[in-house]
């Protein structure tokens, strides 16, 4: 403890990478589901505090993998994650183990490069570097991150692997019910919509009706209930056409009897010549 550098509230932008990804394997949370506020009080209460006494993993104090906080950011889309304490801690000495993997990994890949240098001194021809051309140089750089790149997805894919070990599965088409589900609920509201719709002429015919199996009364009584409905449309139209002429008629008289004329008394418009 006495070894560790110490750390406070001041350091939250600093420790964030380590403080995400101790949300998300230890405590379980997701880093974007807080506010500001709730991430940097969780970060002062748990986080320092546990930083300072030392009591998380050695890769929170010599630095988060890439694997590792690639797996973390990814997990939110790929796993519901909700591990016991002895699971969170097999993932903690699996990120270390994949880290320790890692840069074993890459320490054998440079020395691997460098005793190949080193063979060709050695021989009667050596290697001349200045004389290499353009092309070369190019080839040499592609293959160089192609095995860099290489070697990162077999590292994040033994990440997944790890963590896919202790976490538990996604129930399986969870994704496909909820998207069900917004369907159903959909095609009640339309569904009712069009109901309405169907049923604006006041009418809500039996089974007896449409398939049949009525007697002449009830049919008689369908049947007048239909006229009389109809009746009712028509009258309201023609009421609805008789106030819109009679308002029209009103606005024209008052436009006349701005301008001083009285149709009563047989008076005419006379257009003054030109």
């Amino acid at each position: 403890e006495n070894s560790i550098n110490q750390i406070s509230i001041d350091d939250y932008f600093i420790k964030s990478e380590e403080f995400r990804v101790y949300l998300k394997l230890i405590q379980n949370i997701s880093f974007e589901s807080l506010t500001s506020e709730e991430a940097k009080d969780l970060f002062e209460k748990y986080f320092v505090k546990e930083y300072n006494q030392g009591k998380l993993p050695e890769m929170y104090y010599s630095g988060i993998p890439l694997e590792v906080r690639e797996a973390t950011l990814k997990s939110k889309h790929r796993w519901n994650i909700n591990l016991s304490n002895k699971e969170k801690e097999k993932v903690s000495e699996l990120s270390d183990k994949v880290d320790s993997m890692t840069r074993l990994n890459k320490k054998d890949f440079w020395n691997s490069s460098t005793n190949t240098i080193n063979n060709s001194s050695t021989t009667n021809h050596p290697v001349n570097f200045e004389h290499k051309n353009h092309s070369t140089i190019v080839l040499e750089r592609e293959h160089n991150r192609e095995v860099v790149n290489n070697q990162r997805k077999q590292d994040r894919n033994r990440m997944n692997e790890l963590i896919e070990d202790v976490a538990p599965k996604e129930v399986k088409g969870s994704f496909q019910n909820r998207l069900d589900s917004k369907r159903t609920i959909a095609d009640k509201i339309h569904g009712a919509s069009r109901d309405r719709e169907s049923n604006r002429d006041g009418l809500d015919l039996p089974d007896s009706i449409i398939f049949g199996g009525s007697d002449e009364n009830e049919f008689k009584k369908l049947k007048n209930k239909i006229d009389h409905n109809n009746e009712m449309k028509r009258q309201m139209k023609d009421e609805k056409i008789r106030m819109l002429a009679e308002k029209e008629s009103q606005k024209q008289a008052d436009f006349m009897t701005k301008l001083g004329i009285d149709f009563s008394k047989g008076e005419k418009i006379v257009i003054a010549p030109r």
